[in-house]
């Protein structure tokens, strides 16, 4: 069983995921005087998972929902942060890499034309195109060409040094309340994507 070594940090376990010998394990939310937290674990070679680290994003505060979402691929953690800034739900996205044996935060991801209320975040995957990080992450409650709330799916990729915004995605056939983007998976090396769309 699995337990962060802070107490202060509730709903652990509300997102997770595996890759290889490590799991990351969000916590969303925090008993007061807490931050919200991602926790990575590594299976060590007495076959135990063991803590290694606590991530926190740089600039997230008590109510911003840090770790509603997390994926993991190799060297990299993603977490989503939907309430950033300030419980507005504009959104963010924290990119961290292992580096020296540390988990260093990569990089604050945001939509480049978020807005208030996009839930920017709320979902999110991170995969390897051909030695390319690639990172999705969804915005369900963005408004866009295709009404209110239809949500739209924004792609990242890694360059030598930083991150690029290269597209904003909305469902072809979308419409308001479709929430496209409330769930995500990437496996690009399977040339599969899944966006999920509510049923209407």
């Amino acid at each position: 069983m699995l337990t962060p070594s802070d107490i202060k940090d509730i709903w652990f376990g509300w997102s997770v995921a595996i890759d290889g010998n490590r799991i990351v394990v969000g916590a969303p939310s925090s008993a007061i005087g807490g931050t919200p937290s991602a926790y990575v674990f590594v299976l060590d070679a007495d076959g135990i998972w063991v803590e290694e680290e606590r991530l926190v994003g740089s600039d997230t505060v008590f109510a911003d929902w840090f770790g509603v979402s997390v994926d993991i691929h190799d060297v990299y953690v993603i977490a989503g942060a939907y309430l950033v800034p300030n419980r507005t739900a504009k959104g963010a996205a924290y990119v961290f890499k292992l580096t020296d044996g540390d988990w260093v935060q990569d990089a604050k991801l945001t939509a480049s034309n978020g807005a208030i209320d996009d839930a920017f975040g709320l979902t999110v995957s991170i995969s390897d195109d051909d030695g390319e990080i690639v990172a999705f992450i969804g915005a369900p409650w963005d408004d866009n060409a295709n009404g209110t709330n239809a949500g739209s799916v924004y792609v990242f990729s890694r360059g030598a040094s930083s991150w690029t915004e290269d597209e904003n995605a909305i469902a072809s056939d979308g419409a308001a309340g479709d929430f496209f983007g409330l769930g995500i998976a990437l496996s690009v090396d399977l040339g599969y994507l899944c966006w999920r769309r509510l049923p209407v």
